[in-house]
């Protein structure tokens, strides 16, 4: 059996700025000790780990796992950087979304970093991603149209895309 601590702050606050302007804004600082198993690590693009209805429809392999075309909510929270499986026991991150005003879409961006040692980290290795994020209903859909760390032969401009089912929000 694994033994390990997970020690961790998360804020969130939401901020309005007259009656149109909503700012969204989501911030972490977390760690882990001891020897945790891969699914318990923090990933860059998101939760690996599911709980209530996304554990009917996510597989925790494959093109439908949380790492890949599902998004769950944690982590760094950067879904540009889905399929890349980039996971650590650090994780530091910010992200912030602006809702336009009546529409199901959402202006997102995030810049953080998951690392195993808070020695690598440098303002050089933090990894962005920007995007849109449309809700219609409980489904989203994710699209991180910018990273700043694209993998080799790819673009920083790029069509990506994840899917995500919220029941609260």
């Amino acid at each position: 059996m694994r033994n390990f601590m997970r020690t961790e702050a998360e804020e969130r606050a939401y901020l309005r700025f007259g009656r149109y302007v909503r700012v969204d804004l989501r911030a972490i600082f977390g760690q882990l000790a001891g020897d945790p198993p891969a699914q318990e690590q923090y990933f860059l693009s998101g939760g690996f780990r599911t709980t209530g209805f996304d554990d009917m429809i996510v597989s925790y392999r494959g093109w439908w796992s949380a790492q890949e075309r599902y998004h769950v909510d944690g982590g760094a929270n950067l879904p540009g950087y889905a399929g890349r499986h980039i996971r650590g026991t650090k994780v530091v991150a910010a992200t912030v979304s602006l809702p336009v005003h009546r529409t199901p879409v959402s202006l997102f961006a995030g810049a953080g970093q998951v690392l195993d040692d808070w020695t690598e980290f440098s303002p050089n290795t933090v990894m962005a991603n920007a995007g849109l994020d449309l809700r219609l209903g409980g489904v989203r859909l994710l699209l991180p149209l910018w990273i700043n760390r694209p993998e080799p032969g790819k673009r920083r401009f790029d069509w990506r895309w994840k899917v995500g089912v919220s029941l609260s929000r």
